[in-house]
């Protein structure tokens, strides 16, 4: 996923986390505020509209909150992420409402700087909490110190308090950005850490000569595919491949050309195998090992059978030499249950190549065990020209 979406549900998710506490502070703080001095008993009915405007949007911005884990979240996110910031951005209205409804009356002017420390302390709170959303965090402390401000001159208070809160202003600006900067440049961190991480691990599972996956790799996926297959009595087959006369083609060519060759029959078994499924090794030297989960004897001895013929039919040109390179492979397909073990798959894999082999190479050669309808221990072999 790209870095802009991974970092916009990042910081949706982490300001859900760092605000949800807020809003329920919101709910408690303003009723404290209003009804522990005569605020209320002088204004009714703006206080009572007030508490039910702003507990009216917590409870849907909470709610919004909980939509996160759910499948409207994913769905809709640009709309979610409207929904939340523009409740969020209503709480910050009904302060601003607030603070400028008890300054501007002379009447509650016992409670104006009481109603000060409040906005210093909203203000410096959303400098924390509301950081995920940098531009939004901008906008929100806006709401509040602006029409303060202004308020604050037209009621003639003291310059002297006016530049404070006016420095305090451009400091939370100020104080924002650098918050906000390493809040991105944290999560980019962690992002490039987290590519090389999976850089790493594909290359720990490649083969560098191929680029198919490599030994290790198959030593984990056929014990994982093993236990898969058990849990669902799917057959699990193997067909190990071996080139054919590789090193003599070593001895007379130069390894440099028998890297080559490998190059070339690894993309031709790539080709062949395109299931997603199914997995394609370098099982060592010249020898590869191909995992077919959920195959049956019958189309595993099919792939093996269409590999061998592609591999003889496609040329293989490098340095101006065009040599024939054959295959012999074995298969293996075993229904995985309690009583076996995937060496056993592997074993009678090894044999099947071992006698395709010995018994003239470029061909197919198969062990069947505990497989339906197969007799334990048979090998069936199959010439270039039976599939």
């Amino acid at each position: 996923m790209a870095f802009s979406q991974l970092f916009k549900e990042r910081s949706d998710q982490d300001f859900v986390r760092r605000t949800r506490s807020g809003v329920l502070i919101y709910v408690v703080a303003y009723p404290l505020l209003i009804f522990s001095t005569d605020v209320y008993h002088q204004s009714v009915y703006f206080c009572v509209t007030l508490f039910i405007l702003m507990t009216s949007i917590a409870i849907a911005r909470l709610l919004l909150a909980q939509l996160l884990s759910k499948p409207f979240y994913h769905q809709h996110q640009k709309f979610w992420r409207y929904l939340i910031l523009g409740f969020s951005l209503a709480h910050g209205i009904c302060w601003s409402v607030i603070f400028i409804k008890f300054v501007a009356d002379p009447r509650f002017e016992n409670v104006s700087f009481t109603m000060l420390l409040g906005l210093v302390a909203i203000v410096s709170g959303s400098t924390n909490t509301l950081i995920p959303k940098g531009n939004f965090f901008h906008l929100y402390v806006a709401i509040l110190m602006a029409p303060m401000l202004l308020m604050l001159f037209i009621r003639g208070f003291h310059l002297s308090l006016i530049l404070v809160m006016l420095c305090f202003w451009i400091y939370s600006y100020f104080l924002g950005n650098q918050i906000y900067n390493e809040y991105v440049n944290s999560f980019r961190s962690e992002y490039e850490a987290g590519k090389n991480k999976e850089a790493l691990e594909a290359l720990s599972k490649t083969d560098s000569l191929t680029g198919i996956f490599n030994r290790h790799h198959f030593n984990e996926s056929v014990e994982q595919q093993w236990h898969m297959c058990m849990r669902n009595r799917y057959p699990l087959s193997l067909i190990m491949m071996d080139v054919d006369h590789f090193k003599r083609i070593n001895d007379t060519h130069g390894h440099i050309l028998g890297d080559d060759c490998l190059v070339h029959v690894a993309a031709i078994v790539r080709n062949v195998v395109k299931r997603s499924t199914d997995i394609v090794t370098r099982y060592g030297g010249e020898e590869f090992a191909i995992i077919l989960p959920g195959t049956s004897a019958a189309h595993a001895c099919e792939v093996a059978e269409k590999i061998r013929q592609e591999v003889e039919n496609t040329p293989f040109v490098s340095n101006h030499h065009i040599l024939p390179v054959t295959v012999s492979c074995g298969v293996s397909s075993h229904v995985p249950d309690e009583t076996s073990s995937v060496l056993e798959l592997l074993a009678n894999a090894d044999t099947a190549l071992y006698l395709a082999k010995n018994t003239g190479r470029n061909r197919v050669e198969s062990h069947i065990n505990n497989y339906p309808g197969m007799d334990d221990g048979n090998t069936h072999g199959t010439q270039r020209d039976d599939l």
